[in-house]
Parts: C-alpha cells; structure tokens; sequence
C-alpha cells in the first residue's frame, strides 16, 4: 500500500504558504509515496488538486456552508466537514497525519486511534493565547490542546518563546521549532528601476519603510500613523497589503504626503516590491502572549530582501535583530517610532542593511528544512517512494 501522509487545515487552501514549504520539503524528502492536503471546499475551486507529483489537495464540500454565520451554524459546518473526511478516508491506509490547527486536533486524534498513524501538531501560533479567543472560547480550547496533546507524536512550533511555552505548559519533550521563513530562491534582488518607489512617486532618494502583511488590530499600524504624520518628507511609510484598516491607511494618506498606501500583490510578486524599500517595519502590539511570542514570516522577509528592520521589543524578535545587528528594537509607541527614524543616518542605515545581506542565508527556509525532515525522520526514514498517478 502507498504510503500517505495528511496535512489537515480548515481553510480553502488557495495561499497557505508555510504548508506548501513544509509539503515541498517533505516530498522531495521521499519520506511518503502521497501527500494530502486536506481543506474546505470553496465555490469556483476544484474539490481535487493536483500540486505535483506527489501532492495533493482534498477540498472537502460542506452543504451547511448555506447556513449563516453564527456560532451555532459553524460549528455544524466543522462537524459535517469533519465527518466527511472521516468517511472519505474509510478504506484507505495512512501513515502520518500533520494537524495545522487547534480546531482540527480532535479530529487528527480520532485518525490516530483508528488508522494506528503518526500524529504531528504543527501549530502556527499560540491559538489558545491568541488575541481572537476570549470567553468560553478559551477555556474550551485550553481543555481541548490539553486532553488532546498527549496524543502528539511531535510538536512543531514556530519560535522559541512558543516552545518552551508548551514545554513548561505540559511537560513535553518532543518539541521542535521551524520558523517561518521564506524560500530562498523567492526572495529578490533590486533592479535598477524600484517599483515600489515609482508607484508612489517617490525619488530614488526618498527613504521609504515598509509594512507588509495584513491590515489589522494589534500590527502597530496605528503607531506608525501617528509617528510618520509628523515627519520631513524624506520619510515615507507605505503599508502594502489589505485589512479592515485600510480605508484609515488610506484617509490618512490623502492628508499626509508621506503616507502611503499601496494594495497587495501576489506571492509570486511580492519579492520584487520587498526589495525596493530602504527599511522593512514588524511592531507587533503586546497585546496577548501569542503576539509577545511570535517570530512573524513577515520578519524574514524583510531580512532576506537584504531590508534592515524596525521592531517591537518582544523577546523572539529581538533574538533575530541582536544577534545579527541588522535593524532596531523599539518600544511599540509612536514616540519611540520617531525618534528612531529621525535618527537613522545614511551611514547607519548602509551598516545595518549590509548585516542583513551577510545574514542572509540563515533568514530562509532551508535553513528550517532540515529541522523539519529530521522530525519525519525519526519515524519515516526515507526510501524509494512511489508517487500516486493522476487518474
């Protein structure tokens, strides 16, 4: 029988990027003859997708996805797509599921005891300490990852501070870190024209820090507001992305010359505008413990486009920029923000944008690679896999 390995996330699946790397990785590792993705059917998307070949993703179809979206109604949907992937298994030998979220762990649990597989919990984040559950939410989820994680094989997590969170929390051993860091051959070098810069008629001389990512509560994007307001016009912010914050990144814009905004591209492209900025921005708000703990992609972007960075004085972060003298640490307030852009010198700046091209290489996701095939290995030593064929 093939040798199959699962990887369940309850989204659409149309831009997980850290389960693409850890799928790539696994398949070129040889370690199962398939893998699966499993996910939530989404109207104009194919129920089944071929990636390559050995991947592949499983959009499972929910027909209570016609409820509406209250509580009750999603926790029907849940279940019935829960149950589907269930019954759609029924026959089929598996040898590793990979859960990628709190919410599917019961889920994962029951594939464990009934198909006698590997269980790995890959969480992206501390969910049960996240901004977004509060209530009877969190205690429910802290009771679930607590009954359930007994059950993990191996623990993937993305930081240190996370790590020994989970450690301390449960008494595990079996925990290992990954970080989220970009393919090293999707990062970019500047070209002569900068994009970003003629998109926003800015001269070449402009000095421009970025934020990229999703435009949210808690991303410090009303900090850096309230700090570029007030600034000459050799500094510019632009936040590139998309949120509930951008029409207020927008208004702001049209009041302050050097405030900008900018709508997000494609993965494929993002690179390319990365690379066009003078100063990457990551000033994550302390505003729960699993944004004191996190170690965004986003950080390693930045870092890997060669751009020195300004970030929050949160304790993974901080790690990265000391031990390589490639940006700044800030307190999260806007005070704070200004007096460090008003006192970046060309001189300076060339200094610590140099440190983040001599680093690198270890801001990639080879670098994590390795990590994540050793975690496999321990149970999948690697072999002469056969690939599934289309049809």
């Amino acid at each position: 029988m093939p040798r199959t390995n699962l990887h369940i996330y309850p989204s659409t699946f149309t831009n997980e990027t850290r389960i693409l790397k850890e799928t790539s990785a696994i398949a070129r590792g040889e370690l199962f003859d398939d893998i699966e993705i499993i996910a939530i059917g989404g109207e104009n998307l194919p129920t089944r997708e071929q990636l390559d070949e050995r991947r592949w993703v499983w959009r499972v179809p929910v027909i209570a996805s016609r409820l509406g979206r209250n509580l009750v109604a999603k926790v029907i949907r849940h279940a019935e797509w829960m149950l589907r992937i269930l019954l759609g298994l029924l026959g089929r030998s598996v040898e590793c599921v990979n859960c990628h979220s709190l919410s599917v762990l019961p889920l994962a649990v029951v594939i464990k005891l009934f198909w006698r597989t590997r269980l790995i919990y890959d969480t992206h984040e501390l969910e049960t300490e996240s901004a977004s559950v509060s209530g009877i939410r969190k205690r429910v989820a802290k009771v679930v990852e607590r009954c359930l994680i007994r059950f993990c094989d191996n623990v993937i997590v993305v930081g240190d501070s996370i790590a020994e969170w989970y450690r301390d929390a449960y008494g595990l051993s079996n925990v290992s870190v990954v970080r989220n860091k970009p393919i090293l051959t999707t990062t970019h070098q500047p070209d002569e024209r900068n994009l970003l810069k003629e998109a926003l008629n800015l001269e070449p001389s402009d000095r421009l820090f970025l934020y990229q990512g999703i435009l949210e509560r808690g991303r410090g994007l009303e900090i850096l507001l309230d700090a570029f307001e007030h600034h000459g016009s050799q500094n510019h912010f632009v936040a590139m992305g998309y949120g509930s914050w951008e029409p207020l990144i927008r208004e702001r814009a049209e009041r302050c010359s050097n405030i900008h905004f900018h709508p997000a591209v494609s993965p494929q492209e993002l690179g390319k505008y990365t690379v066009c900025a003078d100063v990457g921005l990551c000033l994550i708000e302390d505003c729960c413990l699993s944004y004191r703990y996190c170690l965004p992609n986003k950080l390693f972007e930045y870092l890997a486009a060669g751009l020195p960075t300004l970030i929050s004085n949160l304790p993974d972060m901080v790690r990265v920029i000391e031990g390589s003298g490639c940006g700044w640490i800030v307190e999260p307030n806007s005070g704070s923000v200004s007096a460090v852009v008003n006192g970046i010198t060309p001189e300076v700046l060339a200094e610590k944008a140099q440190a983040a091209r001599n680093h690198r290489q270890e801001f990639t996701w080879e670098e994590e690679e390795r990590t994540l095939i050793a975690v496999y290995s321990k149970d999948f030593p690697t072999q002469s896999a056969q690939p599934r064929r289309a049809g």
